[in-house]
């Protein structure tokens, strides 16, 4: 169930924006990068509460797992200034790095 709602994502993004509808081979690339993604998280989440004594403490350690997501991801921190840096080995840490690149 969880493969549905990207689908429904990726083609409704896929029409809005017009992202390169001639090459057929990298619409199934999107598509495919974002259901890897999409398990990706879940699974990160479902292992974070299988992992922890209680509720509490795994919406916290889902929060910061957020949190560092957003932050290595590009989000918030873009690629040249964690290069600058010295902390590009920091966007090897999140799952959601390549996707969105």
């Amino acid at each position: 169930l969880r493969v549905v709602p990207s689908c429904f994502f990726a083609g409704m993004v896929h029409l809005l924006v017009q992202l390169r509808a001639d090459e057929e081979c990298r619409s199934l690339w999107f598509f495919l990068l974002l259901q890897l993604q999409t398990l990706a998280s879940s699974m990160t989440f479902l292992l974070i509460g299988a992992a922890c004594a209680t509720l509490a403490i795994a919406e916290f350690v889902g929060a910061l797992a957020i949190l560092l997501c957003l932050l290595f991801s590009g989000f918030l921190l873009t690629q040249p200034s964690l290069e600058e840096k010295g902390a590009d080995w920091l966007l090897w840490l999140t799952y959601s790095n390549s996707i969105y690149q």
